[in-house]
């Protein structure tokens, strides 16, 4: 008569695998649930910890489904209520998330957690308040709960409350003194408070932790260009391709990257990457690199495949996603200064580099007729969903109100928000050509029939300069980097004057001056504008 062997217990699979997912092994610990459910797959235990092994492993869907089959036994499990929310909300599902946050919280009055995981999904919704107040919650029922400290820091900053924000971070560095994230936030408030020693020195806090942190390294980029350094700054700025975030509009060739090596002989691809204010920024490096190489070709939006067309240089221009050439390598458009060691004071700055279609300009002049004074564009705001947009906008009503009657103004944006269009058509003294932008050609010949462009830092701001047009910036308190700190001129820019907010969301002060420079140019007898 042979042996009995035992018959297999899903207790000891079980018990193997929270092991296992005590270690953060999450896929060993994963087979182990696996094999406990074969043989009992009722085992209530099994079917909890699988579901958070699930979660763990970024398979959210199965572990909705096992959390869903945890409360079929157990409705009032406060702990499986919060991680089944915690699902929900990586499926951005995030109004079933709320609901299963809730559940869990009116389980366990305490559950401190769970206040601050529903926080992360008002935030993730924009109810930046109702965040707040669940954060605060969470920490008047855990003060060293870090995680909350660290969430409702990053509420602060959303809501402008940058010195708060500091300090909810340091609460939660003082809790977890290696928390990567939090030092890397904590610099991003510290740099948006021009404090930008401390932020340099949170970043390096977070990547001597965290050496490969991409986000933090693409933060100090930032830091490091708004400082001035731009060797490390561009260097820095690389990791943008390690971060989620998509860069490229369109895949790159299979050919080599260029990386600033002797190019002679050989064909290569620049593709535009990132805003249409960047690209106009930096198309400058194209005629230097088409006298290095034997062909270039430069991939940009549509919009401004007319404009790039008037680049020095022998420069092929092609829209994103039409049929290249065959090229022996490439390069995106923004590691252009770091592969030609670009520094502050060898900024390639040109006072023109490209050029409007002479009748397009023609065209403007007889549609705008007779000057009286300056012919004044103005541009008061971009994109509403620029990250930034609620420091760089201003109202076109308090941009009026500063404004000398002396001079023609000319509005010179494509899109104007309800408010700024009834500003408009209630002024009676700004000339509308909106409806006649229809791309960047149209804007460039326009720019060059004025004698001034005032505007915020968007991409039409760049278009000016390129066009070698005197354009004054009004730039926020805290400005994006390639305006510097402290300056009222720009390195890239010779026809380029900074009016900088002295006080953060206040435009009196830049406004105010602007209003007494454009009133020497009617009065300059005068010396100022009056009151």
């Amino acid at each position: 008569m042979g042996l009995l062997m035992p018959t297999p217990d899903p207790t000891t699979y079980v018990t193997r695998g929270l092991e296992l997912l005590e270690q953060a092994q999450f896929q060993p610990a994963s087979t182990c649930f696996e094999q406990a459910l074969e043989l009992d797959p009722d085992h209530r235990i099994a079917i909890r910890y699988y579901g958070w092994t699930l979660f763990s492993l970024g398979r959210h869907d199965a572990a909705l489904a096992r959390f869903d089959q945890a409360l079929a036994f157990d409705a009032d499990d406060a702990e499986v209520l919060n991680a089944r929310g915690s699902a929900l909300a990586e499926l951005k599902r995030y109004e079933e998330a709320v609901v299963s946050y809730t559940q869990a919280i009116s389980r366990r009055a305490d559950f401190a957690a769970a206040y601050s995981n529903r926080g992360n999904v008002h935030a993730a919704c924009g109810r930046i308040d109702a965040a707040i107040d669940d954060y605060q919650e969470a920490l008047r029922l855990d003060p060293a709960l870090s995680a909350a400290h660290f969430n409702l820091g990053n509420a602060q900053r959303e809501r402008g409350e940058l010195e708060t924000a500091v300090h909810c971070y340091e609460r939660a560095l003082n809790l977890e003194p290696d928390h990567a994230e939090a030092l890397c936030n904590r610099g991003l408030a510290l740099e948006a408070l021009n404090r930008l020693p401390e932020a340099r020195a949170s970043y390096d806090r977070a990547l001597a932790g965290r050496p490969h942190f991409a986000e933090a390294h693409l933060n100090r980029a930032f830091c490091r260009l708004l400082e001035g350094d731009l060797a490390g700054g561009f260097a820095d700025f690389e990791w943008r391709f390690a971060t989620a975030a998509r860069v490229l509009s369109c895949e790159p060739p299979k050919v080599p990257r260029w990386q600033g090596e002797d190019i002679r002989g050989r064909a290569i691809l620049v593709q535009a990457e990132q805003g249409l204010g960047d690209c106009l920024q930096f198309c400058r490096y194209l005629p230097t690199l088409a006298r290095r190489a034997a062909h270039v070709v430069f991939e940009v939006p549509e919009s401004l495949v007319a404009l790039m067309g008037s680049l020095a240089g022998q420069v092929q221009v092609l829209a994103h996603g039409q049929q290249r050439p065959a090229v022996d390598c490439w390069v995106p458009l923004l590691s252009l200064p770091l592969c030609f060691e670009t520094r502050l004071e060898s900024v390639p700055a040109a006072p023109r580099y490209l050029s409007s279609v002479a009748h397009q300009a023609r065209r403007w002049e007889e549609r705008l007729g007779q000057r009286h004074g300056l012919r004044v564009g103005l541009v008061c705001s971009g994109s509403a969903q620029h990250s930034n947009d609620r420091d760089r906008s201003i109202g076109l009503g308090e941009l009026l109100g500063y404004l000398p009657p002396d001079h023609q103004y000319v509005m010179v944006q494509k899109e104007l928000r309800a408010a700024d269009r009834a500003a408009l058509e209630g002024s009676g003294r700004v000339i509308d050509v909106s409806a006649e932008l229809h791309d960047f050609s149209d804007t460039a010949a326009l720019c060059d029939s004025l004698d001034l462009l005032i505007s915020v830092d968007t991409s039409v701001a760049h278009l000016a300069a390129a066009l070698g047009r005197p354009t004054w910036l009004l730039l926020a308190h805290h400005p994006d980097w390639r305006w510097l700190l402290e300056r009222e001129d720009s390195p890239w820019y010779p026809t380029v004057r900074l009016y900088r907010q002295a006080v953060r969301g206040q435009w009196s002060g830049p406004l105010a001056r602007l209003r007494n420079d454009l009133y020497q140019h009617a009065n300059p007898r005068w010396g100022v504008a009056p009151p």
